[in-house]
């Protein structure tokens, strides 16, 4: 098992996939304060420190579905099988190799973004970024969860599709439609916007994003609550700004069933899948 992650660690590290999520995770927030400051003239960017955690479901299908996927089109997998690891390490090894790969996307946003933002607007409550280190701590532990779920689900479709250019459309199709689906539900079930006013750190741009949102029926916000707690994309949805809008608990729990249950799954299918 050592072996094999080390090999995989090695293959990651020198994968365009991965260097092209990295180089992305590092130039999207550089640009980000340049045009929030230059030519929004907006002197706070706390939202921004958040802001990959919307787009992970699509960078980690990109990531997941290109690095896996390759296996089968350069018959790696193949070859994996022929020297004797067995089909349960394979997987795992896969898994964990994709999983600190999306750690480190995410780490790596969160430290450029840092940097950037507090270069060009100070820290502290006349600065950039006024939120609490605690509060900031929260929101990147939530976004590990958030992170394993996508490569729960991403690594179960592309280990059982055996075409690279076919997991990528699924993955990035999932990743789409998730996102789509966490803004409607985010509309439906965010906070009233007198309640959104007395928060400190909310900016006025921020507060337009909320404004002609509708107000819907109880039983169907409890419908939007609901799904709000499942779906990893409304998760992101609810620390993009800084602020934990959701239920965190429920929110981490079920990211971890995602990411298990997807995983158990995975492994037995993979388990009987013919590669002849």
């Amino acid at each position: 098992m050592i072996d094999l992650l080390t090999a995989d660690y090695a293959r990651m590290l020198k994968s365009y996939p991965f260097i092209g999520c990295l180089l992305f995770c590092i130039d999207f927030p550089i640009v980000m304060v340049v045009q929030i400051k230059y030519f929004e003239h907006i002197n706070r960017a706390d939202s921004l420190i958040n802001l990959i955690f919307l787009f992970t479901g699509i960078l980690m299908a990109v990531f997941v579905s290109l690095f896996v996927g390759m296996e089968y089109d350069d018959h790696t997998m193949r070859n994996k099988l022929l020297i004797g690891h067995s089909r349960v390490k394979i997987y795992l090894s896969d898994f964990f190799v994709c999983l600190t790969g999306g750690f480190i996307l995410q780490l790596v946003y969160f430290f450029t973004a840092v940097i950037t933002v507090t270069v060009a607007f100070k820290f502290g409550m006349e600065g950039g970024i006024i939120m609490m280190p605690d509060q900031i701590l929260k929101c990147q532990i939530i976004g590990l969860y958030i992170t394993a779920a996508y490569t729960g689900m991403f690594v179960f479709f592309c280990l059982l599709i055996r075409n690279q250019a076919y997991s990528t459309v699924v993955c990035l199709g999932m990743a789409v439609l998730m996102f789509a689906g966490g803004m409607a539900v985010s509309q439906n079930v965010a906070p009233p916007l007198d309640m959104l006013e007395e928060m400190p750190f909310m900016s006025q741009s921020m507060l337009n994003s909320f404004r002609g949102m509708a107000i819907d029926t109880e039983p169907k916000r409890q419908i939007f609550m609901i799904i709000d707690d499942i779906l990893p994309a409304c998760h992101a949805y609810n620390i993009r700004s800084g602020m934990i809008t959701g239920r965190p608990a429920i929110n981490v729990l079920s990211d971890t069933v995602i990411t298990l249950g997807f995983t158990i799954i995975g492994l037995l299918s993979f388990r009987k899948k013919d590669f002849v």
